[in-house]
């Protein structure tokens, strides 16, 4: 008997595969059919109110008249004076001295009374004052104004590839071992057998 030894294979070779996912990036482009603009959008404008005052009548005057007042009187004219008459009353001579006697008779005077109504206090006026008054309304207002805002359009782009998915082969080798074992070198042949 003698020793050899003898390798066995423990572990098959195999492929191992290695992937590599494709990669992409962004890029860019303008398209002829659509580039890149913008759009106008309407923003409504808002309202709110409000409160005015505003005189609705001024301050003024008012006058009141006080009429004149009056009083009453009277006067006393004398419509004929006082005379004497030395002339007899019979007498028809127009010389007084033809009817002249000694008997003085004095004439009296003649009056008349007139009535009359005599100013007191001359018409005048008297003024007062009439106030003003203010009056309030609600006035609707421009808030915000009616504007536009300017919505850009983005540029058409695309997305290209850099590189496609691959894969890589690689071989593990197989692994081995080393074990001894008694190979038989010459076969005993057998003599006797009971």
């Amino acid at each position: 008997m003698e020793n050899e030894d003898v390798t066995i294979e423990t572990k098959a070779a195999y492929w191992k595969i290695t992937t590599h996912q494709a990669t992409n990036k962004t890029v860019t482009e303008k398209v002829l059919v659509k580039e890149a603009s913008y759009k106008l959008e309407v923003v409504p404008g808002s309202f709110g109110t409000e409160n005015l005052t505003y005189i609705a009548k001024e301050d003024a005057s008012k006058l009141r008249v006080i009429p004149a007042t009056f009083k009453p009187s009277s006067e006393t004219i004398e419509t004929k004076p006082a005379t004497a008459s030395d002339k007899a009353p019979d007498c028809e001579s127009s010389d007084p001295n033809d009817c002249r006697y000694w008997c003085y008779k004095p004439i009296a005077s003649e009056f008349v009374s007139i009535p009359l109504t005599k100013l007191n206090t001359d018409a005048t006026t008297k003024r007062t004052t009439v106030p003003g008054f203010n009056k309030t309304y609600t006035k609707t207002v421009v808030a915000n104004e009616l504007t536009t805002r300017r919505i850009e359009i983005p540029e058409v782009t695309k997305v290209i590839l850099v590189s496609d998915s691959s894969f890589e082969e690689i071989t593990v080798p197989a692994e081995y071992k080393t074990v001894t074992k008694e190979v038989l070198v010459q076969k005993g042949d057998l003599t006797s057998w009971k």
